[in-house]
Order: structure tokens, then sequence, then C-alpha cells
């Protein structure tokens, strides 16, 4: 990846670009396996796209030796999200672009803190970005529902609990709401 791709923050006199470099060393070689895996998954997903539904990802790649990665990730410019920035209509795109979707493969960290809202100062055309590439990886549909419903809707009650209950009753209750 080159810093000529990522996306472009629009200033008076200027215009921006920033990449982020990460380095993971794992300490079980497992653990390393298996990530490099999952990333190996997400960028045959994402195959050049840069969205997944309408949530922007960012652009990435890397590189993997002796139990380590190094990612070159794309700076997604924008507000990191806190509770108070979702409107219903972000909750939405996010539910129906990253939770509610066949296969097994998706996002399953939901926290708040791993969302960007575009802020109008760098690319158009998206207006969430989920940032935290490590927070994609195996999981059913069940598994996107209950931890969206802890995530970014709070529901503050035991993952056991959510799923036999909880989850049924608000995935009703969520799918009339958003007939209205």
């Amino acid at each position: 990846m080159k810093i000529e791709d990522c996306t472009k923050r629009y200033k008076a006199t200027s215009e921006h670009q920033l990449m982020i470099t990460k380095l993971m060393t794992y300490k079980k070689h497992d653990t390393y396996i298996w990530r490099k895996e999952q990333l190996e998954t997400l960028q045959q997903l994402m195959q050049g796209d840069k969205f997944l539904g309408e949530v922007r990802i960012p652009q990435f790649t890397f590189d993997c030796q002796d139990d380590q990665i190094k990612m070159e990730i794309e700076f997604m410019y924008g507000s990191q999200c806190h509770k108070l920035m979702f409107k219903e209509e972000d909750l939405t795109t996010i539910y129906d672009s990253l939770v509610d979707h066949p296969g097994d493969f998706g996002v399953h960290d939901y926290n708040k803190d791993n969302f960007i809202k575009n802020n109008d100062i760098g690319e158009k055309g998206w207006t969430l970005a989920y940032v935290d590439l490590e927070g994609i990886y195996p999981c059913t549909r069940e598994d996107r529902q209950i931890d969206f419903f802890r995530g970014l809707c709070d529901f503050k009650v035991s993952k056991q609990l959510l799923k036999r209950t909880v989850l049924k009753q608000n995935n009703i209750i969520w799918t009339m709401q958003r007939k209205k």
C-alpha cells in the first residue's frame, strides 16, 4: 500500500494523507497463525473494495515474519464515536451492513470507539467507518447480533442471558422499529 492510496483530508492550502503502521508481536505461535489467516481472509473479502455494506473499511496491507505482523493501515479522518454520536440511522446502517448478512465471517467487536464518523474534512461518500481490523473474524450472525446489542445498544446482561431471551425479543423490536 502506498500513502498516495490513502484517503485525503482537505485543508485551505493543502491536502493531507496519513497511514498508520502497527506492529503486533505474538507470544503464542498459534495466535499469530490464527490472526494471519483472519487478515488474509479479510483482504480476500475486501478485494480492493472499501466497504462492507455501507460502512467504510480502511485499506491495509500486512507482512508476516517471526510471529510478528506489521500492518500499514489507511487513516480514516473523522471523529471517533461514543454513545451520544450515534443516531438511529447510524445504528440501522451498522446493523444492515455488518450484523445482518449471511456467512460466518464479519465484525465481532462493536465497541463504539471502533467507529469513525465522517465529519466532511476528508473523503466524501461515507458516513461511518469501522477501523478495528482485528475485530473482523469468523463469527455467526447470532454472535454479531449479540455483540451489536451489547456493544452499541448498551444491553448490560450476560451473553448467555442475551442469547436466550433479549436477543430474540429485541431482534423483533429492532425489526419493527426499522419498518416504521
